[in-house]
């Protein structure tokens, strides 16, 4: 694929000095002000998922230490004096896994609940006062959060572990991670031309894993050498200095305007002015999300294909709640420390940045070139070739009994959520008018944050029956989400574009 960015020119320009070649600063210009937009939404997205994983080894243990430690104050009073002197391997017992899996679980649960309701709000706001103030909004709330959660866990002889939960009420304000997911993929939808849509959706994907891949046995390091204390300041610190960079993000809402009025017939251009959208109520905007110009439709009547590439990114999210109970999983199962599972997470990272960089160009390419496909034709078929292997991924890390064959499991089911919401969100946008794309991930972060709140409590819950109930295999969790990625692999087979789409 071209990872060359195609450029919006102004027409009228062009008219105005048709033999006179443009200044040389001009263009160049440009090219700059649209790479830097690129470059600082990607590092700030990058940024703030090497602060997740930073955060996250430490504080699985972290957690676990607190509930291993309220288990045996009750069952064995005076066996430890506090969380930080208890060893690890004593806590890999039934009863502490069984509350950890339920604290990590509906704790993803309040963590999403925000972005649930307040995704299409915030979207709109988008749309009306840009896209920069409610992203600065979002890192606010966020960030307020994420200190909440270390309070709870530095004052854990005062607060009970499950206060957590409530921490995440916070991302009220922003909206949390559905409403950040949801502006930065606006944000370059509005400074990128669509047919390079999917190719910079997945460059942004490739950063993010690089981050990971640099974040996660950082934090193993850390923690082998120093415990929890310091790769938490590290990565929370980490996270404020990706914060204090949002107001230096130019704001991309005249861009995506300037595309919406360029794509319109001349009789329309009025009525897809931003005056004349300012004066909609919010009722009206939500309900014309993916209504003509003449009125707005249901939610019931959209497109099949945009609907189930709705359900597809619900069950993709659904899916992907497995990660988050991976780490516990991969320890309890193998009985090796938490810090060490951090070389398994890097692994899976290389290995779907070798596969987005190399083969899903070579396999796009090929099937433009031998097939003649339009750029989302082949998004539809990469989609569906990436997406068929998720069922092998998850059936490996569910049978799973040694190091490798998870590693290998964990690379696939990988793959296959890198590219799938990459290439499907890049799908969906195609089907919406360019003026509503901020409303449009608005809902997509809705119906992911849904499959959110399902999956996390469902697999933890899950998790916690197979280590209550003794069972060495512990692959309840994943087999559920592998029939699930069965059913979703189904429905992208089964789609098909409208013949509009290629224009």
């Amino acid at each position: 694929m071209d990872d060359q960015i195609h450029l919006e020119t102004d027409d009228f320009a062009d008219e105005l000095h048709p033999f006179l070649p443009a200044p040389d600063g001009k263009p160049k210009s440009r090219l700059i002000g649209t790479k830097y937009h690129l470059y600082l939404l990607f590092f700030i997205l990058a940024g703030l998922d090497s602060t997740v994983f930073v955060l996250n080894l430490p504080l699985t243990r972290v957690y676990e230490s607190i509930a291993c430690y309220q288990y045996y104050s009750t069952h064995e009073r005076g066996r430890f004096l506090d969380p930080g002197s208890i060893p690890e391997e004593v806590c890999k017992i039934a009863p502490v896994q069984e509350e950890l899996a339920r604290v990590k679980g509906i704790e993803f649960l309040f963590m999403m609940a925000p972005g649930l309701f307040l995704a299409i709000p915030y979207g709109i706001l988008a749309d009306r006062w840009g896209r920069r103030p409610v992203l600065i909004i979002c890192l606010l709330g966020l960030a307020l959060t994420i200190l909440g959660v270390l309070m709870v866990c530095w004052f854990w002889w005062l607060v009970p572990l499950r206060a957590v939960w409530l921490c995440w009420l916070l991302t009220s304000i922003g909206g949390g991670p559905a409403v950040l997911n949801s502006t930065i993929f606006t944000m370059l939808a509005d400074v990128v031309s669509p047919g390079k849509r999917a190719t910079t959706f997945l460059e942004l994907t490739v950063a993010v894993l690089i981050s990971q891949a640099i974040s996660t046995p950082l934090a193993s390091v850390l923690m082998a050498k120093y415990g929890t204390t310091l790769p938490i300041a590290f990565g929370y610190g980490l996270g404020l200095s990706v914060c204090f960079m949002c107001p230096f993000v130019p704001e991309t809402l005249h861009r995506s305007t300037k595309i919406a009025t360029d794509e319109l017939p001349f009789g329309d251009v009025e009525a897809a002015s931003p005056h004349t959208s300012s004066k909609q109520t919010w009722r009206n905007k939500v309900g014309q999300l993916f209504g003509s110009k003449n009125g707005g439709v249901s939610l019931a009547l959209l497109p099949p294909t945009m609907l189930a590439l709705f359900v597809i990114l619900f069950l993709d999210s659904l899916n992907a709640s497995t990660i988050n109970i991976l780490v516990q999983y991969t320890s309890k199962k193998l009985s090796i420390p938490i810090s060490s599972v951090g070389s398994l997470v890097t692994i899976r990272a290389v290995m779907t940045i070798v596969v987005i960089l190399f083969f899903v160009p070579f396999i796009g390419n090929r099937l433009q070139k031998k097939w003649g496909l339009d750029s989302h034709s082949r998004d539809l078929w990469l989609a569906r070739i990436t997406m068929s292997i998720c069922p092998f991924g998850f059936v490996l890390l569910a049978m799973g009994r040694s190091v490798s064959v998870i590693a290998v499991g964990m690379v696939l089911v990988a793959i296959s959520w890198a590219c799938c919401s990459s290439l499907v969100r890049s799908l969906a946008t195609a089907l919406a008018s360019p003026e509503r794309i901020s409303g449009l991930y608005g809902v997509i972060n809705v119906f992911q944050a849904v499959g959110a709140l399902v999956g996390n409590p469902l697999l933890a819950e899950l998790l916690a029956v197979d280590v209550r109930s003794g069972n060495d295999w512990i692959s309840l969790p994943f087999g559920v989400a592998g029939l699930l990625s069965i059913v979703s692999c189904g429905i992208i087979w089964i789609v098909r574009l409208p013949p509009s789409t290629a224009n």
